[in-house]
């Protein structure tokens, strides 16, 4: 994805930038699981982890997680919080998420989704580069014409919305899609569970010279 030059000065040099988050949740053979981020904060990632398994009803004690943004983005805004958590819980119900879904928000401790800065301009990008359907938070004016915009106020509505929610499919010969909800499509084979992947616009800032 190529930079995009703000217009507005209050971005002081930051930009909206498309960001793929990956997940890959295992089973843990250790005491103590291991919990490994790249690009992301590693202290962010566990307290996601935590609100996804106390407000998400997720187990996830007892598996190792590997989170990672793609192409050596490093994320230091709480911006892509919703988008790390569904790609979480997409690897733990071994469902796959929607190919033109993006998402933003911050997640807090009682698990509710926060406004974040510049939402409109994030969904404008989305908008611009293909993608048709958006999760954000309720609060706050988020609309955009080119998208399917799908206010949530908590992490286990935005988890409900897509088709994540409850246990996983237990099919004998393979993996079966999530269901489709709220006009998000039903996906394929395009999907390799138990890794998972989302999209999240953040604001990363410019990259050292």
């Amino acid at each position: 994805m190529g930079p995009v030059r703000p217009s507005s000065r209050r971005w002081r040099g930051n930009r909206p930038l498309l960001v793929e988050l990956q997940a890959l949740i295992v089973p843990s053979g250790l005491a103590l699981p291991r919990r490994s981020a790249q690009g992301l904060d590693s202290g962010r990632l566990s307290l996601l982890l935590a609100v996804l398994e106390r407000r998400a009803g997720l187990s996830l004690a007892a598996v190792d997680v590997y989170a990672s943004a793609v192409g050596g983005v490093r994320i230091a805004e709480p911006g892509a919080d919703l988008a790390v958590c569904l790609a979480l819980a997409s690897a733990a119900v071994d469902r796959p998420l929607p190919a033109d879904l993006v998402a933003c928000g911050e997640v807090g401790l009682a698990g509710e989704i926060r406004q974040v800065a510049q939402t409109p301009r994030r969904l404008a990008e989305a908008a611009r580069l293909g993608f048709r359907h958006a999760l954000v938070p309720s609060s706050g004016e988020a609309h955009q014409r080119s998208l399917s915009v799908t206010p949530v106020r908590t992490l286990m509505e935005a988890v409900s919305a897509i088709g994540l929610s409850g246990p996983a499919p237990g099919t004998a010969g393979g993996r079966r899609p999530a269901p489709a909800r709220r006009g998000f499509p039903r996906q394929g084979e395009r999907h390799l569970a138990p890794a998972a992947d989302a999209r999240g616009v953040s604001s990363p800032g410019p990259r050292p010279s």
